[in-house]
């Protein structure tokens, strides 16, 4: 599946820490100084990235950052566009009027979920008659590397906020994290051409900064973390639960990971809450691409 011609949205941000690893990737791609290429109908700032190959991922990575490995060579096969940040507040309340976001994190349209992103661009892609979605994990990296081999696009050293990449896209490696359209799931050694990562899983990709506050390392290009797709609670959002509202503040009082169990497959009638303070992580134990669920 190829997305020629196709205009890409910039993923809706959410916020989630988890964990990821340290890369020494290479990219093989046109370097050259980026800027806007057009302006949307509702403001946001479009750039265009050109084709091309880099080696996505990290290889002899530490344990903790197994996930990133192996490095592998990906093929971007045609030009897309994609915003110069994320998704804000003032461009989500024209799909959604009233949005408040998590009124933590500044401009940016975070606490949506992944259904909440697509329907955004499903909603964006009528009003302007170009098709928007969320990019591909492997176009996210290959957009936040433009062009560079580092841990971050200006070294080994993450920039200063706000500082465009080469390709001129701002916050790849700062503010909220970033929703990408691929289930998360393992890499392969092979070459890729335009992958759209496993036909299925638990969880979504998510990428960009926002992981940890504390290190940078947590925010290079090839870092890589995942969010359920239905999750969405944030700060100045509620979750409603059978009769009652969980409010933000009450489920973040405690630590770990809180997951819904849902009794149908639209995402409603919950049923319960499960709340994991640790969590084992095995490959074998996601579904294998191709295979049905």
């Amino acid at each position: 599946m190829t997305y020629k011609n196709k205009k890409l949205l910039k993923s809706l941000p959410v916020i989630f820490f988890v964990f990821i690893y340290f890369p020494v990737s290479m990219a093989f791609s046109p370097y050259q100084k980026k800027s806007v290429d057009w302006v949307n109908s509702i403001g946001m700032k479009m750039i265009k990235i050109s084709s091309g190959r880099f080696l996505m991922g990290s290889e002899n990575a530490a344990p903790v950052h197994w996930d990133e490995e192996p490095e592998h060579m990906v093929t971007i096969k045609h030009s897309f566009s994609i915003s110069e940040t994320e998704v804000t507040i003032e461009q989500f309340r024209k799909f959604r009027p009233g949005f408040t976001g998590s009124m933590t994190e500044g401009e940016y349209a975070v606490g949506i979920s992944w259904y909440d992103a697509v329907s955004f661009c499903k909603w964006l892609s009528k009003k302007e008659g170009k098709t928007y979605r969320l990019p591909t994990e492997a176009e996210w990296e290959y957009a936040a590397r433009a062009g560079t081999a580092t841990s971050f696009w200006s070294g080994e050293d993450p920039p200063e906020p706000g500082t465009p990449n080469p390709w001129g896209l701002i916050n790849v490696h700062s503010g909220p994290l970033e929703w990408c359209h691929d289930w998360y799931g393992p890499y392969t050694e092979d070459h890729e051409i335009n992958p759209l990562g496993p036909r299925s899983g638990i969880m979504r990709v998510i990428r960009g900064g926002g992981l940890d506050l504390k290190t940078h390392e947590f925010s290079r290009s090839a870092n890589r973390a995942s969010y359920g797709a239905a999750f969405a609670m944030m700060e100045g959002t509620q979750a409603r639960m059978q009769d009652e509202v969980i409010s933000h503040a009450k489920v973040a009082s405690q630590d770990g990971l809180i997951g819904i169990w849902y009794g149908a497959t639209s995402f409603t009638q919950p049923k319960s809450v499960d709340h994991m303070m640790t969590l084992n992580v095995n490959w074998n134990d996601f579904q294998q691409p191709g295979q049905e669920r």
